[in-house]
């Protein structure tokens, strides 16, 4: 929540401008990186459906939410 209240402020001088964009590099960063997370995940349960691998329910109803948000997110 702290994130977005940062990122509502307009930077007013050249100091604000600087950790402005060090912060939306750094956050770029961090979803770049659970993006990769995510991709491996993917796999992972992908492999799991080819070879016939029970996962439980709440696993599986976990990872689908967090694809469905993620899908949101990003699209």
């Amino acid at each position: 929540m702290e994130a977005i209240n940062y990122l509502e402020l307009d930077p007013v001088s050249t100091d604000d401008y600087v950790a402005y964009i060090k912060f939306i590099d750094k956050a770029q960063q961090k979803v770049d990186f659970m993006e990769e997370q995510l991709d491996y995940v993917k796999e992972l349960y992908d492999m799991m459906e080819e070879f016939d691998i029970v996962v439980p329910t709440k696993d599986m109803a976990n990872y689908q939410e967090l694809m469905k948000i993620i899908f949101v997110f990003f699209f």
